[in-house]
């Protein structure tokens, strides 16, 4: 969770990605995702991933993709 704070609140442009593996249209958009270089990029399992970090980002299925910007969300989709 450390490391998700640190590029959550950081001032570069972060991408997060909550998938799960026996998420079908994660697996067909994960190879893409790994391919981004131009934009840092924060995998989240939501297996793993704490349950405030999920009601934070009001995520409700997977994939879910959300653009934070200066430690604000500023897309999700």
């Amino acid at each position: 969770m450390e490391k998700i704070n640190e590029a959550i609140n950081g001032k570069e442009s972060v991408l997060l990605f909550f998938w799960a593996p026996w998420c079908t249209p994660c697996k067909l958009m994960k190879p893409s995702i790994d391919k981004l270089d131009i934009i840092k990029v924060v995998k989240i399992g939501i297996e793993d991933a704490p349950q405030e970090l999920i009601e934070k980002y009001k995520v409700a299925s997977v994939p879910t993709l959300i653009l934070i910007k200066d430690g604000l969300p500023i897309k999700h989709f």
